[in-house]
């Protein structure tokens, strides 16, 4: 839902809550939806993979870095929904395996799902391997319309700052964060996420040193509670 996260974060503000998001969305259909009940389903879709909530960290974070990176955007909501849907989680072995210019299908990543949501019907685990591919391909790693083939995601500093951050979230420290599905899904070797944290140092969104084989990074400000007020009046 890349397009419709562009369209209401222009026109909800970084700081503004849950509500604010409602009703841009279901009252004022600023995604121009037919009908109220498909309004309410894009809102209800848009909450669970993106949270809509600045104290979320994960999403305050992503608004902090929206801005400022209109290049990254679609890595950096990949990273985000990444996250926090397990279906498309489950698809990401798939693709991020596949060599650069080889095919990916819709059909692969259906049936990477199969061994761990055996509830779902075929038709549902079929359309959720055409969604899947629609999300990859947004994203930048996927390319075509019809015959879909690997291709290489645009990394930014702040999206290397953001994958990291996730997987510190995680519970993931030191070196291990430039190895871990995030930086995975960043696609980027670790020795070049390295350089790109490094550059998001310099930026000021995290704090990175590299001692010899020691790795320190710190997500202080970014675990700012008033992050994005301070963007607001800045």
């Amino acid at each position: 839902m890349l397009a419709e996260v562009e369209r209401l974060f222009e026109e909800v503000s970084p700081e503004s809550g849950l509500d604010a998001y409602r009703e841009a969305v279901v009252d004022e259909n600023i995604l121009g939806k037919a009908t109220t009940a498909s309004r309410k389903r894009a809102f209800r879709a848009l909450r669970e993979l993106y949270a809509l909530d600045p104290g979320d960290a994960a999403f305050r974070v992503l608004r902090f870095l929206w801005d400022g990176d209109p290049a990254g955007r679609p890595l950096l909501a990949l990273l985000h929904v990444l996250r926090r849907d397990p279906l498309l989680r489950a698809t990401a072995p798939i693709v991020l395996a596949t060599p650069k210019g080889a095919p990916v299908s819709a059909g692969e990543l259906s049936a990477a799902l199969a061994p761990g949501f055996q509830g779902l019907s075929q038709d549902s685990v079929d359309k959720i391997g055409r969604y899947a591919a629609s999300t990859w391909t947004q994203s930048g790693h996927v390319s075509g319309r019809v015959n879909k083939t690997r291709s290489t995601a645009l990394c930014t500093p702040s999206v290397a700052a953001f994958a990291a951050f996730l997987a510190y979230l995680d519970g993931v420290a030191g070196e291990a964060v430039f190895e871990s599905l995030y930086a995975r899904a960043s696609d980027r070797s670790p020795y070049v996420l390295r350089e790109l944290a490094y550059e998001a140092s310099r930026r000021g969104l995290i704090e990175y040193r590299e001692m010899g084989t020691v790795i320190e990074l710190s997500f202080r400000r970014l675990l700012e509670p008033e992050l994005l007020h301070a963007r607001a009046v800045a």
